[in-house]
């Protein structure tokens, strides 16, 4: 058994070193320690350019003077210019409205008038009546039944009449030219 035994421990070590090389994207596990060490100085002598050369340059200024000389600021040109014409207002009397003539229609004037009239005259009628428990047919006299008829009278007819309506006036303004454009040199 410890035959067996010793098999399968020598199979595991073999896994697992096969596991983390494979762990370490098929490489073997490098590990890494930081140390800090001071950094080191000497002094070392050579020899250096402290100041470069130089080269001076003198500017002499330019001398000024007054000289006079006739120059053409601007030719000579003709020109022409258009005076634009001259405008006035005027008022004139205008025709609003003609004279006219309108017909107005006056309506008629009526009255109510009241009569009473007469409907039936009257007379007599047979009614059955009781009296004493007996049944007895009676004669019995009406009066005259009158009626109140109400009647529209015409006291003044519908008239027409004709209105004359005088013509209107008003002012309107013109414009009107007084002297037309022109051209001057």
């Amino acid at each position: 058994m410890s035959a067996y035994l010793g098999k399968f421990l020598v199979s595991s070590m073999a896994i697992l070193a096969t596991g983390t090389q494979s762990i370490a994207g098929g490489y073997g596990a490098n590990c890494y320690e930081r140390i800090d060490r001071p950094a080191v100085y000497d002094t070392i002598r050579e020899t250096m350019m402290v100041d470069p050369g130089s080269k001076q340059v003198e500017i002499i200024p330019p001398v000024y003077g007054t000289r006079e000389r006739k120059v053409m600021v601007r030719p000579a040109t003709e020109r022409w210019e258009v005076v634009p014409a001259k405008y006035a207002y005027q008022k004139e009397k205008v025709l609003v409205s003609p004279a006219r003539t309108v017909a107005r229609v006056i309506p008629a004037v009526t009255d109510v008038v009241h009569k009473k009239v007469l409907v039936s005259e009257g007379g007599y009628t047979w009614e059955w009546r009781i009296i004493k428990g007996r049944k007895v047919l009676c004669k019995i006299k009406q009066p005259p039944v009158y009626r109140t008829l109400a009647k529209h009278v015409v006291i003044q007819p519908e008239r027409v009449v004709r209105e004359t309506i005088p013509a209107q006036w008003g002012y309107e303004t013109r414009k009107v030219m007084v002297s037309p454009p022109r051209k001057e040199r």
